[in-house]
């Protein structure tokens, strides 16, 4: 996550302040979240009553796509694919304008 510090206070849309609230938010996902996400099995979980969407990242080196897409194909509710080629684990920076035309896409079905 470091090596995202520099793009964002280069890009001119956040302060200072707002890096340091979202390495805030996520040590605080990783403090109170990341022990009940670590023991949740969605093996058997196989319908939602939203639609579901994934976006991953070809390039992906902490999540394994395969096995998304395994369970992907195990879910039985409307549901999204979307590969981002050019990605790792974050499509939403590193395919800013594609991840936004995704969910857009999602959005309006």
């Amino acid at each position: 996550m470091n090596n995202l510090v520099w793009p964002f206070l280069t890009s001119g849309r956040y302060t200072i302040r707002e890096l340091l609230n979202r390495q805030k938010g996520s040590m605080q996902s990783v403090t109170y979240l990341w022990h009940e996400l670590m023991d949740t099995d969605f093996t058997d979980i196989h319908h939602f009553e939203l639609p579901v969407t994934f976006c991953e990242g070809r390039h992906d080196h902490h999540v394994s796509s395969a096995v998304a897409r395994d369970w992907y194909e195990t879910i039985d509710s409307p549901k999204s694919w979307y590969w981002f080629d050019r990605s790792g684990h974050f499509p939403q920076w590193e395919e800013p304008d594609r991840f936004l035309g995704c969910v857009l896409q999602d959005l309006s079905r």
